[in-house]
């Protein structure tokens, strides 16, 4: 009885050989049938198939069929055209033999395939079902043949006697393997006969027999590859073995991935990792696999040559590597935005720090409670990057940090404290809280974002002020910011952010009715049951003039402010004869070297 005999193909009925096909060859051990295998390795009939001897076995058909007939034998003989296994690279017909190989067992006294299955719940896998995916093969996987029939490769350390053909591999053979290769390389295998391999006193521990050849086959590309944890980790001291991570693509849980573990598990009985990451494959933008023949590449050293090595860094850790990945001009074009907004909110917080010196920076706990807000939300940052990093969530590192830069940083707290940095005097203590604040969170920032751009990040750590190691590299991942801040004016700031995005609100109408062009043209009447003063509104609202009125519910109303636009802060108000504002003409009189607005917001002038 065999199982892979259907009623959909055929008769029914078939012949059986087992030393020619591999369903055949279960049957034949099941039933204990002869091993008949009457074919050579080039494919011509043996002695042992009599009258056909010496001829190919593709072509010896017809006289078979003639003998048949002949005989009386052959009832009925018809052609038809069925799927037939061919070589891949010479398009002929494959021919199954049974011949002697090397395996590795998996179920032998060492219990190979329960160890492994042991291990693959020991190790971390990303994604998780990546455990699933390993432990279902190695589950039903047949032994390993690790013997290959080819001209080039690792060849197969084994000696045989020429009286009985005893393989030798083990003690004093493999010794003198071993210091083979180690002098002269694997090809000394194949340029040198045995006996000058082998010590002249060895003999064969079954008939002592002093003669011996070399195994001709060559090993298993897959248990090669699969031992080079041991000819990396174990031969470099400054590495450690298991291995923290293997990286590889979807398809390895039945290649690199399992050839690892297998040989790692019979030789040093462990996994030779402690995680496994598995990523999927690029596609292009409709969603089809990237080939020559599609003409739908995109060449990665062409994209390194046109917009650097840290955009494609930044892309690579955009995707979610456990599923396909899309890449095309348009995806690296957008990275590239991405890029530069975090670039220029960097750029915009370092240059405002040219007058700062971090070594006589405000004690913590005298930040301002807009900086204190900012450097909570940092806390926040630093925590969820630091998981990620953990748990090689890459693209929620770079989501993350985009729209920080974007919306805490850029929206809010550093367009809140332009007329701060611009305006107020250069020794102003809300000046100096400001930037001890941007100095922390670029600093926190370069740090975090160190290892995906890796040479921008290098570039800018250069412009932080004060003393600086030789390299961002030689840092530490940041730590928390100590505020110590109450945390009810943290979550009155909230409360503010909130109110500036009602009345950012009825701005845009003024804006979109052309009452007004920039906010600072306007004045706020805000109507709250919160208990706000103007000075806590003025530290979010970027407006010339606030009105605060108690009532039952929130009302927002605005208008276009009276007086003179300040030639300094830019604020409508009364201005002095110099055309300055009351709080301008005292910073101005007070101070030579004050700091002004520019036409250029994003950069900063000295008068």
């Amino acid at each position: 009885l065999g199982n892979f005999v259907s009623n959909e193909d055929g008769t029914g009925l078939v012949h059986i050989a087992p030393g020619h096909g591999y369903d055949d060859y279960l049957v034949g051990l099941e039933y204990k049938l002869p091993m008949i295998m009457p074919v050579d390795e080039s494919g011509i009939f043996t002695e042992e198939a009599d009258a056909y001897a010496g001829l190919p076995v593709f072509e010896a058909n017809k006289n078979i069929v003639q003998d048949l007939e002949k005989s009386g034998h052959l009832l009925k003989m018809e052609w038809m055209k069925h799927s037939y296994p061919h070589c891949w690279r010479c398009h002929k017909p494959v021919i199954f033999r049974a011949t002697e190989q090397w395996f590795i067992a998996m179920d032998s006294e060492f219990r190979l395939r329960d160890k492994a299955m042991q291990e693959i719940k020991k190790t971390d896998w990303y994604p998780d079902w990546g455990e699933k995916r390993i432990g279902s093969m190695v589950e039903v996987r047949p032994d390993w043949c690790i013997s290959r029939q080819r001209f080039w490769g690792i060849p197969i350390p084994v000696f045989y006697c020429k009286k009985c053909n005893e393989p030798h591999f083990q003690g004093a053979f493999n010794k003198a393997v071993v210091e083979l290769v180690a002098k002269e390389g694997t090809n000394a295998w194949f340029t040198r006969p045995a006996d000058e391999i082998l010590p002249s006193s060895l003999k064969c521990k079954k008939c002592g027999h002093q003669k011996f050849e070399k195994d001709k086959n060559i090993m298993d590309v897959w248990l090669e590859s699969g031992a080079s944890h041991h000819a990396v980790l174990h031969q470099h001291k400054d590495l450690r073995f298991p291995a923290d991570l293997y990286l590889e693509g979807s398809d390895q849980h039945r290649g690199w991935f399992q050839s690892s573990l297998l040989a790692s598990v019979g030789a040093f009985y462990q996994a030779p990792y402690k995680a496994v990451l598995t990523h999927g494959f690029t596609i292009d933008e409709k969603g089809q696999k990237m080939s020559k023949s599609l003409g739908n590449t995109i060449d990665p050293l062409q994209v390194l040559k046109i917009h650097g090595a840290d955009i494609l860094r930044l892309w690579a850790s955009s995707t979610d590597f456990k599923n396909d990945v899309i890449l095309s001009d348009s995806i690296i074009g957008q990275v590239k935005d991405a890029f530069t907004k975090i670039r220029n909110t960097l750029r915009f917080m370092i240059s405002n720090l040219y007058d700062y010196d971090p070594q006589k920076q405000i004690m913590i706990g005298n930040f301002e409670e807009i900086d204190g807000w900012i450097l909570e939300e940092l806390n926040l940052l630093i925590d969820q990057i630091g998981a990620f990093y953990e748990n090689y969530e890459f693209h929620q590192i770079y989501h993350t940090i985009y729209n920080f830069c974007v919306i805490q940083l850029s929206s809010l707290y550093l367009d809140i404290q332009k007329d701060n940095l611009y305006c107020n005097a250069k020794t102003e203590p809300k000046r100096r809280s400001c930037q001890a604040a941007m100095e922390i969170v670029s600093g926190a920032l370069i740090k975090m974002l160190a290892p995906v751009l890796s040479f921008s990040m290098e570039d800018v750590y250069k412009y932080l002020p004060g003393e600086r190691k030789k390299s961002i590299f030689l840092e530490t991942f940041p730590e928390k910011i100590d505020v110590k801040m109450d945390k009810k004016i943290l979550e009155k700031y909230k409360k503010l952010l909130e109110l500036r995005s009602l009345i950012n609100i009825e701005l845009e109408k003024l804006r979109k009715d052309k009452v007004i062009g920039s906010s600072l043209e306007a004045v706020v009447e805000l109507v709250t049951p919160e208990k706000i003063t103007v000075n806590d509104l003025a530290a979010v609202l970027i407006v010339s003039e606030i009105k605060i009125i108690s009532g039952k519910e929130v009302k927002v109303r605005v208008s276009k402010a009276g007086g003179e636009k300040c030639q300094r802060c830019w604020k409508y108000a009364d201005l002095t004869a110099d055309g300055l504002c009351p709080r301008c003409a005292e910073v101005v009189a007070v101070h030579e070297d004050t700091v002004i607005a520019n036409e250029d917001i994003d950069d900063i002038t000295l008068l």
